[in-house]
């Protein structure tokens, strides 16, 4: 059984602290756990609302996730590959609805380590150059016999 990580978000008003989650890159179904609270006390009415996390990755695109689990004040969520594409600090907010209208939220920060073998993409012109040398390195590795997609297709 995989083991949570668990950080505490207050969702008060004007709550500034920001707990860390730390992940690795591509990070895919990694469990954590959000408690949240009001004010420091633990907000054991969470499972009465609808509840999301907005992840804002450093490439300005939004993920978006709804918890697998809410007990008392608990929120359980696995990480998606989406999540963790981008290293570096990830903003999150974490949402309570009521019926559709936004109720309460909190924040945190999902840092993402960068995961060499991987690659470590941060963005979407960093892709643009993968392709683009992959591109380039084809004819010399394979030569010029070879289908490409358009010709397969």
């Amino acid at each position: 059984m995989p083991t949570y990580q668990t950080i505490t978000v207050d969702i008060t008003p004007g709550a500034k602290e920001k707990p860390v989650l730390n992940a690795s890159q591509f990070d895919n179904g990694r469990p954590f756990n959000v408690a949240l609270a009001w004010g420091g006390v633990p907000f054991t009415d969470a499972g009465d609302f609808d509840i999301e996390i907005h992840v804002k990755k450093p490439d300005g695109n939004i993920v978006t996730a709804e918890p697998d689990s809410v007990v008392n004040e608990v929120c359980s969520f696995l990480t998606t590959e989406q999540m963790c594409a981008c290293h570096g600090n990830n903003e999150c907010e974490i949402v309570l609805l009521d019926n559709d209208i936004q109720i309460g939220t909190g924040n945190f920060i999902l840092d993402v380590e960068k995961a060499p073998d991987e690659g470590g993409i941060q963005s979407a012109s960093e892709i643009h150059n993968l392709t683009q040398q992959i591109a380039d390195i084809v004819p010399t590795v394979i030569g010029n016999d070879y289908y490409n997609k358009t010709q397969t297709d």
